[in-house]
């Protein structure tokens, strides 16, 4: 049981990091520099990786 707990974990984890990854690369394309583009994916996937968690 412990098991499928960790497997689900970190299935999660792996899932937020893509969204917030995905946020980054929008922003870069959008003509962000790269810590502009970084703080605008944590603002806006930022809170909705929080809050799910």
């Amino acid at each position: 049981m412990q098991y499928i707990v960790a497997l689900l974990g970190l299935g999660l984890s792996i899932d937020y990091s893509l969204l917030v990854v995905t946020r980054r690369r929008e922003e870069r394309a959008a003509g962000r520099s790269n810590d502009e583009a970084v703080r605008a994916a944590v603002k806006r996937a930022g809170h909705s990786v929080w809050f799910s968690g």
